[in-house]
C-alpha cells in the first residue's frame, strides 16, 4: 500500500520540472519535449538545440613571411562563448523576507519548487483500525524514500489533518481543518521550531513523524477529508491559518496533499453519511 503513495508523491513533485533537460532530444509531437519546449523540424527545441553546449571559437595568429623579413603578425580576435546548464530555466534568485512567506535561496530547491507545504489529510474513523500496520509501512517508506528528497528544498511545512475534528488536539483547536498536535494518547507532538507542524528539521526526527501519524481510529464515522482540505488552506475557515495553523499554508509555496482513507468523500453514501457537503455549496453544483 505505501508503494502507490509514494508514486503519487513522485508524480506530485514532478510539478516541479519543466522538462528542460530534453531539450536537442528528438521528438515527433510537442507532448514529447515536456511543458517548456516544442517539437521543431523532429528536435525538442528546434535544431538548433543539437548543438553542443558549450562552443568555442579561437582565431589562431597568422604569419606572413616577405623577401626581407618574417613577420608574426598577433591574432584579431579570439573569441569564446561557453554555454551551460538548461536555457530553458530562469537562474535561481535570492529572496530575504522578514517572514516565513519565501525562503527561496540561490543553492536550494527541487526543480522550480522552493518552498514546500505537505498537507496529509489522514482517515481515522473506525474502519482504519485495521490498516495500522498499512499506515506504519507508509512512514517507514516515507521516511526512507521522501525525507532525502525534501532536504533538498529550501522550507518545508509538513503537517498532518484528520477527517473530522481531531479529538485530542488542545481543547481550543479542535476544529475540522486544525493540524494534529498531540498522538492518540494525547501527548504533544514535539516540532524543533515550536510550531504546529513538522519543518526541515523534523525530517530527522522519526519520533516527531510517528507522532503525527499515530492519530488512532475513533473519529467521526463520517469522514470530510475534502471540508478538512479546505478548511486548512483557508477556503472554509480562514481563521485557521493565523490561529491554530500559525501559518501552515503559504500561497506562494507548492502544496502537496495526500489523503490516506479506505473510502471515497461520498455525499449521503450508502452507510448514510453525508460527507463533505460544504463543498458542493461553496463551488454551486455544476463544478
Amino acid at each position: 500500500m505505501a508503494r502507490p503513495l509514494f508514486v503519487a508523491w513522485a508524480l506530485a513533485l514532478s510539478a516541479c520540472f519543466t522538462g528542460g533537460f530534453l531539450s536537442g532530444q528528438p521528438c515527433t509531437a510537442d507532448s514529447d519535449c515536456g511543458p517548456s519546449l516544442r517539437c521543431e523540424a523532429g528536435v525538442c527545441g528546434g535544431p538548433s538545440a543539437q548543438t553542443s553546449p558549450t562552443t568555442t571559437t579561437t582565431t589562431a595568429p597568422t604569419t606572413t613571411t616577405t623577401a626581407s623579413d618574417a613577420t608574426t603578425v598577433e591574432p584579431t580576435s579570439t573569441t569564446t562563448t561557453t554555454t551551460t546548464g538548461d536555457t530553458t530555466l530562469p537562474p535561481l534568485t535570492t529572496t530575504t523576507s522578514t517572514g516565513d512567506e519565501d525562503t527561496t535561496g540561490g543553492g536550494c530547491g527541487i526543480g522550480r519548487c522552493k518552498d514546500l507545504d505537505l498537507l496529509f489529510v489522514a482517515d481515522n474513523s473506525p474502519s482504519m483500525l485495521i490498516k495500522t500496520l498499512i499506515l506504519l509501512d507508509f512512514i517507514t517508506t516515507f521516511g526512507n524514500e521522501m525525507v532525502p528528497e525534501l532536504r533538498q528544498a529550501c522550507s518545508v511545512h509538513l503537517g498532518v489533518v484528520t477527517t473530522e475534528a481531531y479529538p485530542h488536539n488542545p481543547v481550543e483547536c479542535q476544529k475540522l481543518g486544525a493540524l494534529v498536535t498531540a498522538d492518540n494518547n494525547g501527548d504533544p507532538c514535539t516540532f524543533t521550531e515550536g510550531l504546529p507542524y513538522a519543518t526541515l528539521p523534523d525530517l530527522d526526527m522519526p519520533l516527531t513523524l510517528e507522532c503525527l501519524f499515530n492519530i488512532g481510529s475513533d473519529g467521526n464515522p463520517d469522514e470530510k477529508p475534502i471540508d478538512a482540505l479546505f478548511s486548512t488552506v483557508g477556503a472554509l475557515d480562514p481563521s485557521l491559518n493565523t490561529g491554530c495553523n500559525q501559518g501552515f499554508y503559504r500561497p506562494g509555496a507548492f502544496l502537496t496533499v495526500i489523503m490516506l482513507a479506505d473510502e471515497d468523500d461520498d455525499n449521503n453514501d450508502a452507510q448514510g453519511h453525508d460527507g463533505s457537503e460544504e463543498i458542493f455549496e461553496s463551488f454551486g453544483p455544476d463544478r
